[in-house]
C-alpha cells in the first residue's frame, strides 16, 4: 500500500477554510459574501439535505451549512437566474444571514454596522 506522499494525485478538495456555525453568523450579523453553494443529501438524523456555502469572512474563506428550504431555494433561483439571463450573480457580496418571524433563514444586505471581525476574531470564531 502506498503512503499519502507516493500518490501522485493532488488534492483539490471541496470547499476551503473553517467551519463557522451558522447561527453564529446571524446572532453577530457577521458580514459575509457567498461565493457558491452546493446541496447535498444529509447524513443528520432528521435532515433530509444540506446546504453547505462557501463563504468568504473578512477576506477569509469559510464554510457554513443549513437545512432551510427557504435559504437553500433562494440560491438554487439565483442560480438558475445567473444562467438564463448570463448575468453575473455570485459571489452574493456584503451580505448577512437572518432569522425571520416564519424561523426560515434568509438572507438580507449587509447594514453599515454589520460586524467585520478582524483576523484575531475570526480566529476565536472558528474555535466555537
Amino acid at each position: 500500500m502506498p503512503k499519502i506522499s507516493q500518490i501522485p494525485v493532488k488534492y483539490k478538495g471541496g470547499y476551503r477554510g473553517p467551519y463557522i456555525d451558522i447561527h453564529q453568523l446571524i446572532d453577530r450579523k457577521i458580514k459575509v459574501d457567498v461565493l457558491d453553494f452546493l446541496i447535498t443529501d444529509s447524513k443528520v438524523r432528521g435532515c433530509s439535505f444540506m446546504c453547505k456555502m462557501q463563504l468568504r469572512i473578512s477576506g477569509r474563506l469559510a464554510v457554513t451549512w443549513c437545512s432551510s428550504e427557504l435559504l437553500s431555494g433562494f440560491l438554487k433561483d439565483c442560480r438558475e437566474k445567473e444562467k438564463e439571463d448570463n448575468i453575473v450573480i455570485f459571489p452574493i457580496e456584503q451580505a448577512i444571514f437572518l432569522i425571520g418571524e416564519d424561523r426560515a433563514y434568509y438572507m438580507a444586505d449587509a447594514p453599515e454596522d454589520a460586524f467585520v471581525p478582524d483576523y484575531e476574531e475570526f480566529e476565536r470564531m472558528k474555535k466555537k
